[in-house]
């Protein structure tokens, strides 16, 4: 097997290959991407910027959430978008 397949074939993967193909999904939209780790719950690298910023951005992340969600029932009948 090739890595990509053994990678698909660990179960393990399967959150961290979520995270990818989430991420990918998202930036292709044009989401922020401080948006986008706030959206996977990732903490910000940038310890300085995580010490100050204290945002939540709820109001955001519930439209990047409402174009997640539409992007799904999309795959889930078969057809995957961008726009």
């Amino acid at each position: 097997m090739n890595q990509n397949a053994d990678l698909i074939m660990n179960t393990n993967q399967w959150p961290v290959l979520l995270d990818h193909f989430t991420s990918t999904a998202l930036h292709k939209q044009g989401f922020d991407s401080l948006l986008i780790e706030a959206c996977l719950s990732h903490a910000d690298q940038n310890e300085l910027r995580a010490s100050y910023n204290r945002s939540d951005y709820l109001k955001q992340r519930k439209e990047v959430m409402s174009w997640w969600s539409a992007y799904i029932e999309k795959a889930a009948q078969g057809s995957f978008f961008y726009n």
